[in-house]
């Protein structure tokens, strides 16, 4: 299986917006966030939807957590709990709250207690909402029981998911042939892709690092870019909640990861044109419109 690449150019106009559209006609998100542990973390993916331009974007949370993000910002609606952390016992109010929803995004902060993941995901499906799973979301179910999800995971996390699905470290070939480590690690990162190819199905996976890898049943897809700051935290928060405001907007799961994953890379590389190595992840929703720009992921038109 051959590894293919992606151009910046690829997106140009991948997102229409027509003339005279009314409110919500560009989709709305809904996160969950369990507690006031990781707010910050919350808000950034959040507000990174809407950013990336859907029209509305809520946080169901605990009231406290709820409250802090009130009064950080205004552009957010939050759905308030009455708990100090989301349990078992709230799923079916989370549920009524995501039917007025287009996307649901668990994972940036989510703290979530057990079992709350496995019985939104679902209702979700259920409810046919598009799902986008983030860092340790990503573990609740096993790819075979998922379908038309969208993962998120970094190299951590993407172990931790081929252990979930019983996808064992795989041996590499002979190790006397004489190869570059770049050589060795492409051809593992083939190698676990023809075992975990039968179980995505409908899903998609990104493993995001230096050069993210986009995993699909039918390819593997390189996107390449980026800055070494982007391991500062909340760099990986702000990329969820950007994939799930294209999704809102009505991109498939692929265009989705592709478009988020090279606008994310593209912003960390003028971030570090004009802050060094010293950015931080909330400064990605200051160059994010700039970079939507730039890249033309917008296209206006008079009818859909």
């Amino acid at each position: 299986m051959k590894i293919e690449g992606v151009s910046r150019k690829e997106i140009k106009g991948i997102i229409t917006r027509p003339l005279g559209a009314s409110k919500g006609a560009a989709g709305s998100v809904l996160l969950i966030l369990g507690s006031d542990k990781y707010v910050g973390a919350g808000q950034m993916a959040a507000l990174a939807a809407l950013r990336a331009g859907c029209d509305i974007v809520g946080v169901a949370a605990p009231e406290h957590a709820a409250l802090a993000i009130n009064t950080a910002t205004p552009d957010l609606i939050t759905h308030k709990i009455s708990a100090d952390r989301l349990q078992e016992s709230h799923v079916e109010e989370l549920a009524a709250e995501l039917e007025r929803y287009t996307v649901l995004l668990i994972g940036p902060g989510a703290d979530l207690a057990p079992g709350i993941a496995e019985r939104l995901l679902e209702r979700a499906h259920h409810l046919k909402k598009r799902v986008v799973l983030d860092a340790d979301a990503t573990a609740a179910k096993t790819l075979a029981n998922l379908d038309g999800t969208t993962l998120l995971v970094n190299r951590s996390e993407y172990d931790t998911l081929l252990k979930r699905n019983d996808i064992i470290e795989i041996a590499e070939e002979d190790p006397r042939k004489k190869k570059s480590r770049e050589q060795l690690e492409t051809e593992r990162q083939e190698r676990e892709y023809e075992h975990i190819k039968g179980l995505l199905g409908n899903n998609v996976l990104l493993m995001k690092a230096p050069e993210d890898l986009l995993f699909t049943k039918e390819k593997i897809v390189k996107i390449e870019g980026g800055s070494l700051r982007a391991t500062v935290a909340g760099t990986g928060d702000i990329l969820a909640g950007i994939v799930a405001s294209f999704l809102a907007q009505g991109l498939s799961p692929v265009d989705a990861v592709r478009t988020g994953a090279i606008v994310a890379k593209r912003a960390a590389e003028m971030l570090e044109e004009r802050m060094s190595l010293s950015f931080l992840a909330s400064d990605f929703l200051v160059v994010l419109p700039e970079i939507l720009k730039e890249l033309k992921v917008f296209r206006v038109v008079k009818h859909v």
